[in-house]
C-alpha cells in the first residue's frame, strides 16, 4: 500500500515538473527565438525525463 502511495506522489510531482518546464519553454520561445536557449531547454527537459523515469522505477 505504501508503495502505491509513493508512486502516486512521484507521478503527481513529475507531472507538475513537466508542466512547469513546458510553461518556461513556451514563455522563452515567445520572448526570443534564439537557437541556444531552445537547445538549453531541450537538454533540461531530457535531464528531467531521465530523473523522472528513474524515480518511478525506484518506487
Amino acid at each position: 500500500m505504501m508503495m502505491l502511495f509513493i508512486l502516486a506522489i512521484s507521478m503527481i510531482v513529475a507531472m507538475m515538473f513537466a508542466a512547469i518546464i513546458l510553461m518556461i519553454e513556451e514563455s522563452a520561445s515567445r520572448r526570443l527565438s534564439n537557437q541556444k536557449s531552445v537547445f538549453d531547454l531541450r537538454s533540461v527537459r531530457r535531464v528531467a525525463r531521465g530523473t523522472r523515469s528513474k524515480r518511478i522505477t525506484h518506487a
